[in-house]
């Protein structure tokens, strides 16, 4: 009788650890694929579309970590690229609420010597891709049709970076395609310059 006290004594502690280091994984697990536990996507859309909107920086630039060490880097980062059932892209959702530290990170730039610049383009964001399947309006307008009391100082900003990346304003009423306006075309220098020469040279923050 001796033993078998002692077994249960030993064995129950060691079960119960188990069961909590399961729970525990559980848990990581549901965190990781559920980063926004109660939060209904829209048609389409993606997480990465709703930590844009809300400028969760630290959730995009996981995201950009995880794709830019995977093996097949192009496939990896095409969430960046998706389009909701609205046209939208990630880009458009940050462009709209003012999201400048998210819109650095999607659209891969860094202040240099007090000029906006573009790393190597590994995300393939376009910073002028269009709403309504190219038809739509590009991150500059959504940030120039922010008025009134919901404009603010991170909006002006948005803009500055956009327009030193090569921004350029279009909306429903323009006509013209979305490749004739695309992005530069980006070495594989890191900080290369843009062939686009902006209007306005942003300041660095």
């Amino acid at each position: 009788m001796g033993f078998t006290r002692h077994f249960k004594a030993s064995a129950y502690p060691a079960r119960r650890n188990r069961i909590q280091q399961h729970q525990q994984q559980q848990h990581q697990q549901q965190q990781t694929s559920v980063p926004y536990p109660g939060v209904t996507l829209d048609p389409g859309a993606t997480y990465l579309h709703h930590a844009s909107a809300i400028g969760d920086a630290s959730f995009v630039q996981s995201q950009i970590n995880q794709a830019e060490s995977a093996v097949d880097v192009l496939a990896a980062t095409t969430s960046f690229r998706q389009q909701d059932a609205n046209g939208w892209q990630p880009v458009h959702e940050a462009a709209r609420s003012g999201h400048v530290e998210v819109l650095k990170l999607l659209l891969e730039a860094d202040n240099v010597g007090g000029r906006w610049r573009r790393r190597t383009n590994n995300l393939g964001v376009n910073v002028n891709a269009r709403t309504d399947n190219g038809e739509g309006e590009t991150p500059l307008r959504l940030v120039e049709e922010i008025h009134g009391m919901d404009r603010t100082r991170a909006h002006d900003e948005c803009a500055e970076l956009i327009r030193a990346l090569g921004g350029v304003s279009l909306g429903d009423d323009d006509s013209g395609e979305e490749e004739e306006y695309a992005q530069p075309v980006m070495s594989s220098t890191a900080y290369s310059t843009p062939a686009y020469t902006p209007a306005v040279t942003a300041v660095a923050d």
